[in-house]
């Protein structure tokens, strides 16, 4: 009796396992990349929050009046933090200490400051610790939202919307 010592696989069979890898590949890819943007979203909204905490404590601490200036996507997309010279926001002059964007961040092409509610579209924090009320939209090319509001104590909520 003859033993087949045949070993290996056919052609077929590599094409067959070669082309599902590359379907769950591309389903792969599409989903990874969805979810990286996603991630950049929440990771500016984060920031802004951050400097927001940052900001209201900076002008308790110093008895001076700080801003966050936003630019939306069609003003530059990026926004400002910015220390007063006196601790009156109507009076003060203005110094920039940092600009930020999603791109300065670190982030990829896509994440836009969308709209804003606060007056003119400024965030002052007075030194007894209030800030301008109002939101801003974040949104990225996913069709993902992001709302930070703000209350007059500077409480600081995030609402999601992510698809």
């Amino acid at each position: 009796m003859k033993v087949d010592t045949k070993q290996g696989f056919t052609l077929l069979e590599l094409l067959i396992v070669l082309a599902i890898i590359s379907i769950v590949g591309v389903i792969a890819s599409y989903n990874w990349n969805h979810y990286v943007r996603n991630a950049d979203l929440r990771t500016l909204t984060r920031e802004i929050t951050s400097d927001i905490a940052k900001l209201k404590q900076y002008a308790a601490r110093d008895e001076l009046c700080y801003r966050i200036s936003i630019y939306t996507a069609s003003n530059g997309n990026k926004y400002t933090l910015e220390r007063g010279n006196s601790g009156t926001c109507a009076s003060a002059a203005f110094t920039v200490l940092e600009t930020k964007s999603p791109s300065t961040l670190g982030l990829r092409d896509g994440l836009n400051i969308t709209s804003t509610t606060y007056g003119g579209d400024d965030i002052e924090f007075q030194t007894r610790g209030t800030i301008t009320a109002g939101s801003v939209v974040l949104s990225s090319s996913t069709g993902s939202n992001a709302t930070i509001t703000s209350n007059m104590t500077g409480k600081t909520y995030v609402t999601y919307n992510m698809r």
